[in-house]
């Protein structure tokens, strides 16, 4: 008994007032990645998550534009540019092949798979992401 309170006593003195404002919150909205908003740079082709591959149809013409840090990539429509493909019979999601996005990061010291949590943006639209 002695050994229980003396604990519990050396626990208290310890407390430190957390400020929750410097957490980052993981719920039901955000804690399943296939569910997210991304665009997913691999060895081979550009991923576009179902979210995002939504709101484009099989074989319509996009362009991908990549900031020259390699941290922020955009897709958008756009006449002449890369056929979205679906990524299997089973799934939503779509991709993109790109070999000079590809070659591009690699040759910017990116690590590949690269993954751009993305979001929509009405000014430009198009899908922003950032890695």
């Amino acid at each position: 008994m002695h050994y229980e309170k003396k604990q519990e006593e050396s626990f208290n003195a310890c407390k430190v007032k957390l400020n929750l404002n410097d957490f980052i919150k993981f719920d039901a909205t955000n804690s399943r990645l296939s569910q997210g908003s991304y665009i997913r740079v691999t060895k081979d082709k550009v991923t576009i998550s179902s979210v995002v591959g939504n709101h484009f149809k099989n074989n319509e013409e996009v362009e991908l534009l990549i900031n020259k840090k390699g941290n922020i990539i955009l897709l958008r429509k756009a006449r002449n540019g890369l056929k979205v493909k679906p990524q299997g019979s089973k799934t939503t999601s779509k991709f993109v092949a790109c070999k000079a996005v590809i070659r591009y990061l690699l040759n910017m010291a990116v690590q590949l798979p690269a993954q751009y949590n993305a979001e929509w943006d009405d000014e430009l639209q198009a899908w922003v992401g950032r890695r």
